[in-house]
């Protein structure tokens, strides 16, 4: 699906305004959300709201074909990668701050296990990594067959990341539930 529950966008948003990355990755796009909060709360607070005045440079990574089906994904986003990141990852440049937004189960766990370090060593400032709970994640594998990329493929514990994590930066993390399900949001500072 792409779009997720939304109870941990102040979590994240807060961390994404103090960092104040003008350059930003984000893999697994959908529709947008994060670029556009980045340009929105990030780039307004740097004076970057009019042509010639933004140079904060966001780019997105998608495996499905929204970079070609959403028409407002090029307004939002500098550079739009139709792929899938485990082969376009090696050529991808780094940015102050690196997003996997809702994403990362979506990748088979050892695929997602060699990825990760190779994400955050693209980050310069900051890592954020947000995952679907296990009941969250069991739901939306009932209800999501339209796209083969929305398939659940690898759940993760909150320590099993925290201890992946925790040796790249100063890492927080949270977990939010709703109605929904829950989601965990891992934020990590890198080190300068």
């Amino acid at each position: 699906m792409p779009t997720s529950v939304t109870y941990h966008i102040p979590y994240v948003t807060d961390f994404m305004i103090q960092l104040r990355a003008n350059s930003m990755l984000d893999i697994g796009t959908g529709l947008g959300k994060w670029g556009f909060l980045q340009r929105d709360l990030v780039g307004a607070r740097m004076k970057q709201t009019k042509e010639g005045t933004m140079t904060m440079q966001v780019t997105g990574v998608e495996a499905h074909d929204y970079p070609r089906t959403v028409p407002w994904l090029p307004k939002i986003y500098n550079t739009l990668i139709e792929s899938d990141i485990a082969l376009c990852i090696d050529d991808l440049d780094q940015h102050e701050l690196v997003m996997c937004m809702d994403c990362f189960e979506h990748i088979p766990k050892q695929v997602g296990l060699a990825l990760l370090p190779k994400l955050i060593n693209l980050a310069t400032k900051g890592f954020i990594l947000s995952l679907p709970t296990e009941h969250h994640f069991v739901r939306n594998n009932r209800l999501m067959d339209y796209n083969k990329y929305d398939k659940h493929q690898a759940h993760y514990s909150n320590k099993e990341i925290a201890d992946l994590l925790e040796p790249h930066g100063r890492l927080a993390y949270q977990t939010f539930k709703g109605r929904y399900g829950g989601v965990s949001a891992f934020l990590l500072t890198r080190p300068t």
